[in-house]
């Protein structure tokens, strides 16, 4: 009898033992990163409650969701004063979009312990997410109020005050944030972005080019300095700005037309004529605004023909265009030689526009004209 007794003691004691190896090995495995074995060894575990978090935490690291999931819910079930356990287990739902679910989890942690800003913040993203957007700034401004360098409920609230057009809320919490972290580049783009659309547009250059001094790269940065820059008539670093954007999206034609008014600015008619042209081959349905730019700069380029066919083009496109349909009888003045020709011209204008902006202009022009023309007959004759 004492033998058998003896035989179920040493059983007992080596399935613990057992059991223990696996728990250390799983561990082992899971703090080397190795989480496709932790799983195989720790599922042979006789007591799975001791091992679901363990799963889930291993199941969210190689990317299995649903899996990890599964186990954090049983994990929970099974260990409900858990808060570490929960508040991975709200991260995941709420990275899985499953948002009302992560806000209820978030609640159940704020209501354990007010004082934690992480469980505040949490709730307010996913709350932010399901359209609760006023709750959520409550949280964010809890979080802040709890951790004053909170990086991340900063921006939150600082990006709400931007939508609002609030812009010294913006710039005093982006600057509470940048005192901790001065190279928390979202926060820089906040900040420069407030500038800009103050239209302090000196100061929100000298953010945006933070961002690129911290090796911020993108179209939307570049496109701002250019527009920051042509504002501050600098219109050199503009078009070195929109070349950048240009090199990230060589096909876009609204920045290639940009590009070739910014040279017009500049008065640099050549890559003016360039940009502009490339754009309207670019674009299926060129609009008059385009042509006319082109026009223009054959007018500087003192090509009057070209000139008066992409006026043309830009009435074809835009018959009501008044401005267009005036610069064509100017330039087309500019360059005929015969007098008659360019009476008629105004003569013609003035019949199909009389009520244009430019009749005075129109009816001073061919009065001067027709003196021209009576002086130069009178000459003729003496």
């Amino acid at each position: 009898m004492k033998n058998k007794f003896l035989v179920l003691v040493l059983v007992i004691i080596f399935k613990a033992e057992a059991q223990s190896s696996v728990l250390t090995i799983g561990d082992s495995l899971l703090a080397y990163g190795n989480y496709a074995k932790a799983i195989t060894i720790l599922q042979t575990h006789s007591n799975q409650n001791e091992v679901y978090y363990k799963l889930a935490k291993a199941y969210h690291a190689i990317g299995h969701y649903d899996a990890a999931l599964t186990h954090y819910d049983k994990a929970l079930d099974s260990d409900q004063d858990n808060r570490l356990l929960a508040y991975d287990y709200g991260k995941l739902l709420g990275k899985t979009k499953q948002y009302r679910k992560a806000s209820k989890l978030f609640r159940v942690l704020v209501n354990a312990d007010s004082l934690n800003s992480n469980y505040h913040y949490e709730l307010g993203v996913n709350l932010d997410a399901i359209d609760e957007e006023q709750a959520a700034q409550e949280h964010f401004e809890k979080a802040f109020i709890i951790d004053s360098t909170h990086q991340k409920a900063i921006y939150r609230l600082a990006r709400f005050q931007l939508k609002k057009g609030q812009h010294e809320a913006v710039i005093r919490l982006v600057d509470v944030g940048l005192k901790s972290y001065p190279r928390n580049t979202l926060l820089i783009s906040l900040k420069a972005q407030s500038f800009y659309n103050s239209m302090y547009f000196n100061q929100a250059i000298v953010w945006f080019e933070k961002l690129i001094a911290l090796g911020e790269r993108s179209s939307f940065i570049y496109e701002k300095l250019s527009v920051a820059y042509a504002r501050e008539l600098e219109y050199e670093k503009a078009i070195s700005n929109l070349e950048e954007v240009l090199k990230l999206e060589p096909k876009n034609a609204s920045n290639v037309y940009k590009l070739g008014d910014l040279y017009f600015k500049a008065e640099d008619y050549v890559n003016a004529e360039k940009y502009i042209k490339y754009a309207l081959e670019l674009q299926d349905t060129p609009l008059d605004k385009e042509y006319n730019r082109l026009a223009s700069i054959y007018n500087y380029l003192k090509r009057p023909e070209e000139a008066v066919a992409y006026y043309k083009k830009a009435l074809k496109e835009n018959p009501e265009n008044e401005n267009t349909r005036f610069s064509l009888v100017i330039t087309k003045d500019s360059y005929y030689k015969d007098i008659e020709a360019r009476i008629k011209l105004y003569e013609a204008y003035l019949k199909t526009d009389p009520g244009s902006q430019y009749t005075k202009w129109a009816e001073d022009a061919l009065t001067r004209l027709k003196t021209e023309k009576f002086m130069s007959d009178e000459g003729d004759k003496k």
